[in-house]
C-alpha cells in the first residue's frame, strides 16, 4: 500500500477471478479521512448479495468479499455501484 500512496492512489478495489465468475474483492481506503465510504459498500453488498454467516466484512478501511463462497458481484457492477455512490457526493 505504501508504494499506491507514493503515486497518488487513495483507494482502491482489487479483484481476482475464482472458477465460474465467482470473484474475491479487496476494498480499501489509505486513511479514514479519504472520502471512500468502505462501510457503505460493506453493507450495500451484503444486503444485494443477502449473505449471512459468509458475508462481507472488514474495518473501516478496508473490507473484503466472503472468503468462502466469493462475491457473484461483477467487476463491471461493483465500478458502477462505487462510481455512483462517489458521484452522490
Amino acid at each position: 500500500r505504501t508504494g499506491m500512496f507514493v503515486y497518488g492512489i487513495r483507494a482502491y478495489v482489487s479483484v481476482h477471478e475464482r472458477a465460474d465468475r465467482i470473484f474475491d474483492y479487496a476494498i480499501a481506503r489509505m486513511s479514514s479521512f479519504i472520502h471512500f465510504p468502505v462501510p457503505w459498500f460493506c453493507k450495500r453488498f451484503n444486503t444485494i448479495e443477502c449473505c449471512d454467516h459468509d458475508r462481507w466484512g472488514g474495518s473501516h478501511i478496508c473490507i473484503g468479499s466472503p472468503r468462502i463462497a466469493g462475491s457473484k458481484l461483477t467487476p463491471s457492477f461493483i465500478e458502477r455501484d462505487i462510481n455512483r455512490k462517489l458521484a452522490r457526493r
